[in-house]
């Protein structure tokens, strides 16, 4: 496939289309983009690392400024090291709130997997009025919408990359161009950061794959393979160290199926019906979802009925690679609920409707019916009327509107069965029906948490150096009030960051086990209820409170239980400074504030300076004399795997103290020296071997004539003779 100047400007008119379509939900609805996880995790790190580029001219890798969400690496989702995302990153401290940075986030993305969506829909064979239809059907999808891109946006974003990446794998055997483009943007699918989308392009690949060859049996049919490979070693310094953090993290393992996010096989069925509730076991509990998220397009059935399956003899490798896939994507929805790190089966229904979507309409636009035939209309608008009132069956309470959802499919059925469909009527249908879906769904899904956190006055802080104390959040039940103004008082997740808070809370779906265990029931950072108890306990060894080995100096308790109870339990150490209605503010003078860098115990028996600023990698202390007494040194700082330690250049142990703190054993009988603490990437090593020995195969690749020998015809399945 050789893109010409028209494809080259169909590319960019679906880019700002998807562009378009994205700004006119942000004008009806401003915080549209801007929930759940977006507001408690995704939106504050976004915009502390956007700006830590900015004004500190470092991409962090890790931050002491949270005790729970600082191995930003590890954590994977944040995507640093994807440099499209990090180019993103740059605008978010120009927008004046984190709700318009996350529009402008989900605009640009929009616009990617628009014309992404166009371009894979062109690779596949379908024509090009039928990819505008394709690119306007997934740009509009309410699953993206409702779940991605307002909450669990790294989903969203992989996706935005995952369309081009799966386009150029199909054509990386055409050209060096295509292969080089196939590795780029899978490095940039794999980099963005969600496991599920890995998990699909190498099923496709391995689909496309193991069919390419099986009828071409030439090493050139594994080139597609060979591309994902070369992307995806160049990207392991992403995700590797995810793996390092699993082995201290709380994150749960095993497979299993609860039903928890697992979709009724049903409900997928209703992919044609804009309106279509459903009920699913989800975090409140087994509730109704109105929105409909199982809506990919209203052409859907019509497209199965019209289209004539007998004449299709004779289909290209890609064809019957994506048409198994969708298959298997469809079975993927149905669990299980985890598989390792994989969770929610749920998640996989927007892979689904994006390759339906395409699939359908390579098959109606190669093989539709010739003449008119008025029992397939007649089948096809029993099929609507019949899902209507399965619809209206389940959810009798929405009539009104279910009935509307009838008559409009009914009347587009019609237009479709007599041929009175010209381009600009498709493309009318295929967005005005996904309005009304959206619509009548609202701007809002209900499932997911709005906690309102609309933090009006935006400060981050350097998150490369160590603060000299910390403040917790006693927050065990963040909707204590429905204000969106207690969040200039409180925090949870990683909201801290954005008003230049250096904390305990933080945001972590993996967790740092022992700190988890004693501090956070969920992975947003809200507080046991007996969190402050915890944190007042007297370490038995060191003699310090908790709260003081990890150099907290203020106490921030929401009002009501948090705050009574703290009050309760505090020593006279701790001074009530502040009370509003949202929060009452504590503090105290921590025993070790005098102590350099991170260094929390010993509080005595040495004299130590240090001789550069203390960062969150990196962090040297020179002793001038250690007593006898002197042998484990406590710093504050949350225990990683990647932290080592030198003592006059020679190692010593890194171990974790009371499950997350940091310890450091000091050699036998030290008497001076210096120590160097730093943190190093888990597997950095293997990363830069895996990324140069890609780099090196793709240039041995690139220079390998024989394998670009293309004959310029994929080869084909016969379907039936």
């Amino acid at each position: 496939m050789t893109l010409t100047k028209k494809d080259k400007t169909d590319i960019f008119v679906a880019f700002f289309i998807g562009l378009l379509i994205s700004f006119l939900t942000v004008m009806l609805h401003g915080n549209a983009y801007y929930h759940d996880d977006m507001q408690a995790q995704f939106m504050p790190m976004y915009y502390a690392i956007g700006n830590n580029i900015i004004h500190f001219h470092s991409l962090p890798i890790l931050t002491t400024h949270s005790w729970l969400g600082g191995n930003i690496i590890g954590e994977f989702q944040y995507g640093i090291f994807n440099p499209i995302e990090d180019f993103l990153y740059l605008f978010l401290p120009f927008c004046h709130s984190l709700s318009m940075g996350a529009a402008f986030l989900a605009c640009v993305h929009y616009g990617i997997l628009s014309a992404g969506s166009f371009f894979l829909a062109r690779v596949i064979g379908v024509p090009r009025v039928y990819s505008f239809v394709a690119m306007l059907a997934i740009s509009t999808n309410n699953f993206l919408f409702y779940w991605f891109a307002s909450s669990w946006f790294p989903d969203f974003t992989s996706i935005t990359f995952m369309v081009w990446a799966i386009a150029f794998i199909i054509l990386s055997q055409e050209s060096r161009l295509y292969f080089c483009a196939a590795i780029i943007s899978t490095y940039l699918t794999v980099t963005a950061g969600f496991p599920q989308t890995i998990v699909v392009v190498c099923l496709f690949v391995l689909i496309y794959t193991m069919l390419y060859f099986f009828k071409n049996r030439k090493f050139s049919s594994l080139i597609p393979m060979a591309a994902f490979g070369l992307g995806s070693a160049a990207a392991l310094v992403s995700f590797l160290p995810t793996a390092a953090m699993l082995k201290v993290g709380n994150h749960g393992g095993g497979i299993y199926n609860n039903g928890f996010l697992v979709p009724a096989l049903s409900d997928l069925f209703f992919a044609a019906n804009p309106i279509h509730a459903s009920r699913i076991l989800v975090y409140s509990g087994y509730n109704e979802i109105k929105q409909s998220i199982f809506y990919a397009s209203w052409f859907i059935f019509p497209i199965i009925i019209f289209t004539n399956w007998k004449s299709v003899r004779i289909l290209p490798v890609r064809v019957v690679s994506i048409s198994i896939f969708s298959v298997l994507l469809l079975m993927l929805t149905q669990g299980p609920e985890q598989l390792g790190p994989i969770r929610y089966s749920i998640r996989f229904i927007p892979y689904f409707h994006i390759f339906s979507i395409i699939t359908l309409l390579y098959f109606w636009s190669h093989f539709q019916v010739k003449s008119l035939s008025h029992n397939r209309f007649k089948v096809l608008l029993g099929v609507v009327v019949f899902t209507t009132l399965l619809s209206l069956q389940q959810f009798p309470h929405m009539p009104r509107v279910i009935i509307w959802s009838g008559v409009i499919l009914a009347a587009a059925s019609y237009a479709f069965a007599y041929k009175k469909l010209n381009p600009a009527l498709w493309y009318s249908l295929t967005l005005g029906i996904a309005i009304f879906a959206r619509l009548s769904g609202g701007f809002v899904n209900p499932v997911t948490a709005d906690w309102g956190a609309y933090i009006k006055n935006l400060h981050a802080d350097n998150l490369s150096l160590i603060p000299k104390d910390y403040s917790i959040c006693l927050i065990s039940n963040p909707t204590f009030s429905t204000d969106s103004e207690r969040f200039e008082d409180v925090w949870f997740g990683n909201m801290g960051l954005v008003h230049g808070i250096a904390g305990v809370n933080g945001y972590s779906p993996i967790g740092q086990q022992a700190l988890v265990r004693n501090f956070f029931p969920t992975v947003q950072g809200m507080t046991f209820p007996n969190a402050g108890q915890t944190g007042l306990w007297r370490d038995a060894i060191t003699g310090l409170t908790i709260f003081d080995l990890m150099r907290v100096s203020t106490v921030v308790a929401a009002a009501g239980s948090d705050a009574e109870r703290f009050s309760n339990d505090k020593s006279t150490e701790w001074q009530l400074i502040k009370r509003t209605k949202y929060a009452s503010k504590f503090t105290h003078k921590l025993p070790n504030q005098s102590l350099p860098g991170s260094l929390s115990w010993p509080l005595s028996g040495y004299t130590v300076t240090e001789p550069q600023k203390a960062t969150a990698t990196k962090e040297i202390l020179q002793f001038g004399s250690i007593g006898p007494d002197v042998h484990d040194l406590i710093f504050a700082r949350t225990y990683w795997l990647g932290y080592k330690a030198k003592f006059n250049g020679v190692s010593i142990p890194v171990t974790p103290y009371n499950g997350y703190f940091i310890s450091v054993k000091l050699p036998d009988n030290a008497k001076s020296g210096t120590l160097e603490l730093t943190f190093h990437i888990p597997f950095l090593k293997i990363s830069i071997f895996a990324a140069f020995l890609s780099i090196l195969t793709t240039y041995l690749l690139l220079v390998w004539r024989r394998i670009w020998r293309f004959s310029g015809e994929e080869p084909v399945y016969y379907i039936q003779k």
